[in-house]
């Protein structure tokens, strides 16, 4: 079943079940329709084209309910008369304009780093539904921290709580089981909301049926109100197999909300005063809607340049995801000197325990993009001012894993490394007032001996983000950016393929890849058909979520070998990813 509209009887008799669609929270003004996850996890979804009932999540994600009503950001824009007393320029960035003064520039001397305390309250149902592990809560802090130092660093990070509003040791998490709080109904927030002035509060639910919500505190009447705050669909939050939305990127998109930024397509094309039109930032190419499926800028252009769909402010998929621009980071700065004012603790300890987080490492050894970097090779960096321990992020993937907590070194010894390999590693500085996320560095080792005589045929990582070296079945196969290495791959949606052709002269060859899928069930695979050896074609297939990296040796080769990836899934939000395609 994909998606079922249902007649007023069948609505009766499953309203009987759940909360009742007349139940809306007088504190989330989001609400332009109805959307219930009912006790058997089914969802109950209202709108002005009727009311549909679908099996789980997945289908509610992948349905045109979902797209119709643009539930991947159900933002609240409220425009209210001041309620609460600010200082500042505010006119630097309202909700109709930006004045990009240099002293809200991360990159300026002496710019400071807001570091920004978070509580979240974790809503789940009386079967246990969304009540997520604290793990998924760590890992989306992470994401945060690195997503708001990517590319252009906003010099904006943020940590658990560690105080509450009594003065209490807290671990930053709340929890509370509550169907109508799950459902985003009642009003939750002003019972059980922190000081919405000190604390950036993140509920987990249903959100709504959005991914997330949050409210821009650039009109005045946000700060200090019980609404003001993130709302976060439970599945969505950290790494998940949710797919497309298996990043924690909605979190990024919400909070960048809260910071008052808005979308990169808001009103459309906008106007010559780019500071005053669009999305009030000159260095976000405008765009007239939002983009859901393009993950390269060449694929979509509705104002006449490339549109900005790997900005966290479109509506792209989660793997397409990757930066603020410069005019965001300052929009943001703006907002927290001047709308925000009590937030941050480096300012005056807002919540979080006070002080100052430590400054950036810098200096990393093997510098960034090094390459015939030795296989022995040990990491490491300069100390960073105000620093007391360090937490060493490293691995193959562009979201490299933590290897090492909390030490006090300055180096790390990875251990042997692969030949002809690029790895990926960061190292974040921290001490009792915060962390602070440090750059995503990699260097590649060196290709070593070789062995077998052959030397590349043929090598393909998609880091061209393209596919000039193949042909594809149709266009559910993309250039995504769920990567094993570099920042490219293909990404096979539904069912889709891609094939190529390789000129060889020798009789034996090695193919060797990398591949994963997200999503897949009931039978669903990834598969590897390999040609023109004398024994007949190679057939591999895989199903599982992480990445492997299988190989095929041919012999009996005559000239030309055949390659073809190619899935059996049915829905969009199941994918199989490809890279690191290799021909010896």
């Amino acid at each position: 079943m994909i998606f079922q509209s249902l007649a007023s009887g069948a609505i009766a008799a499953i309203l009987l079940a759940g909360p009742s669609l007349a139940q809306v929270d007088k504190s989330s003004p989001i609400q332009r329709n109805s959307v219930t996850e009912l006790e058997d996890g089914s969802i109950l979804a209202h709108d002005v084209q009727g009311t549909f009932l679908f099996a789980d999540w997945d289908e509610y994600l992948g349905s045109p309910f979902f797209t119709r009503n643009g539930k991947r950001c159900g933002i609240g824009a409220l425009n209210m008369p001041p309620s609460v007393a600010f200082i500042g320029s505010q006119s630097d960035c309202t909700n109709s304009l930006t004045i990009p003064d240099p002293g809200y520039d991360p990159s300026g001397a002496g710019a400071n780093v807001y570091d920004i305390p978070v509580v979240f309250h974790v809503l789940y149902s009386n079967n246990g539904s969304g009540n997520i592990p604290d793990a998924r809560i760590f890992e989306q802090v992470a994401i945060l921290n690195a997503d708001f130092a990517a590319l252009t660093n906003s010099k904006i990070q943020f940590h658990l709580a560690t105080v509450d509003p009594s003065g209490n040791p807290t671990s930053g998490i709340t929890r509370h089981r509550n169907k109508n709080w799950y459902n985003d109904r009642g009003s939750y927030a002003s019972s059980i909301g922190w000081d919405t002035t000190r604390y950036l509060n993140i509920y987990t639910n249903t959100a709504g049926g959005n991914l997330g919500y949050a409210y821009l505190p650039n009109g005045g009447g946000v700060v200090g109100s019980d609404f003001d705050g993130v709302r976060l669909l439970w599945r969505a939050v950290g790494y998940t197999n949710y797919s497309p939305y298996d990043l924690g990127r909605t979190g990024t998109h919400e909070v960048g909300h809260y910071l008052g930024l808005q979308h990169t397509f808001q009103g459309g094309c906008g106007t010559s005063n780019c500071y005053a039109s669009g999305d009030l930032c000159c260095d976000t190419n405008p765009e007239s809607s939002p983009n859901y499926s393009a993950c390269s800028p060449t694929e979509r252009a509705t104002c006449g340049s490339p549109d900005p769909v790997r900005n966290f402010m479109d509506y792209s998929e989660d793997a397409c995801m990757d930066h603020f621009t410069l005019d965001q980071s300052v929009r943001m700065r703006c907002t927290l000197e001047n709308w925000r004012v009590n937030l941050t603790t480096w300012e005056n300890g807002g919540g979080g325990g006070g002080g100052t987080a430590p400054d950036q490492v810098s200096g990393g050894s093997p510098s960034n993009g090094a390459t015939e970097v030795a296989s022995s090779t040990s990491l490491s960096w300069g100390a960073a001012n105000g620093a007391s321990q360090y937490d060493v992020y490293f691995g193959t993937s562009t979201n490299p894993s933590l290897v090492s907590a909390d030490q006090s070194g300055t180096s790390y010894d990875p251990g042997s490394l692969a030949d002809g390999t690029t790895y990926y590693w960061r190292v974040d500085s921290e001490n009792s007032n915060g962390v602070t996320s440090g750059s995503t560095w990699s260097f590649t080792t060196a290709a070593g001996g070789g062995g077998g005589g052959g030397g590349v045929i043929f090598s393909d990582g998609f880091e061209s983000g393209s596919f000039a070296n193949w042909s594809r079945q149709n266009n559910d196969v993309r250039i995504g950016t769920n990567a094993l290495t570099g920042t490219y791959a293909a990404d096979l949606r539904k069912s889709t393929g891609i094939t190529t052709s390789v000129s060889t002269s020798q009789t034996e060859v090695t193919v060797s890849w990398a591949w994963r899928t997200s999503g897949f069930d009931n039978g669903e695979r990834v598969q590897a058909t390999i040609t023109g050896g004398a024994g007949g074609a190679q057939v591999v297939t895989y199903s599982s979520t992480s990445w492997a990296s299988p190989s095929v040796t041919l012999t009996g080769v005559s000239g030309t070998i055949g390659i073809t990836f190619d899935t059996n899934a049915n829905r969009k939000n199941e994918r199989a990813y490809v890279d690191d395609v290799l021909v010896q």
